[in-house]
């Protein structure tokens, strides 16, 4: 069994962090399976944990669009969050 992540679901998005002095250059996402990592300069960044536990490599350019605009969803929404109830809602969506 492995042993719980360190690092939250979602990082460095607007809803649950305060502004910092040196800004993050990049959000990510991760869960059980999977490391999603959008950066500032629009390069994305996947990893398969499941079959990539080191996360050494990228796959994104390999997945359909439809699946990067599904875990991109889950950024934005944290990103573009407004209140509350909006944040908890973000912190709570799955790709």
């Amino acid at each position: 069994m492995r042993a719980p992540s360190p690092v939250p679901r979602s990082v460095g998005f607007g809803c649950p962090l305060p502004p910092a002095a040196n800004s993050t250059s990049y959000a990510a996402l991760r869960t059980d399976s999977a490391l999603y990592v959008e950066y500032e300069d629009g390069e994305l960044g996947f990893y398969d944990l499941s079959r990539d536990a080191e996360a050494l490599t990228n796959v994104a350019p390999s997945l359909p669009a439809a699946t990067r605009e599904r875990w991109h969803d889950v950024p934005r929404a944290n990103k573009e969050g407004r209140g509350a109830q909006a944040c908890w809602d973000a912190q709570r969506l799955t790709p």
